[in-house]
């Protein structure tokens, strides 16, 4: 949503003082994933970077949805190693 508001130049003072309050949660409320947290904000940034700034014309799909995928196919291999690797030790 950043990316978004940033792009159309609106007044982001509402979307930051969120962002700010659910970082604040997230590292003083005890029993709240930090990095469950923080892997959807940037997982997000990296979305909302790749469907707000992708180019017009017939290129702006295709440049949608493989950032869709990407970033998918990033999400399930570092759940799938993560996985593993807590797996094996």
């Amino acid at each position: 949503m950043f990316f978004f508001f940033r792009k159309l130049k609106a007044n982001l003072g509402g979307l930051v003082g969120m962002i700010v309050i659910n970082l604040g949660i997230t590292f003083f409320v005890p029993g709240i994933s930090i990095l469950g947290h923080l892997g959807g904000m940037a997982s997000g940034a990296l979305l909302g970077i790749g469907l707000a700034y992708a180019p017009r014309g017939p290129m702006r799909l295709p440049v949608q949805v493989g950032t869709m995928v990407a970033v998918a196919i990033l999400l399930f291999v570092l759940v799938a190693g993560k996985t593993l690797a807590s797996s094996i030790f």
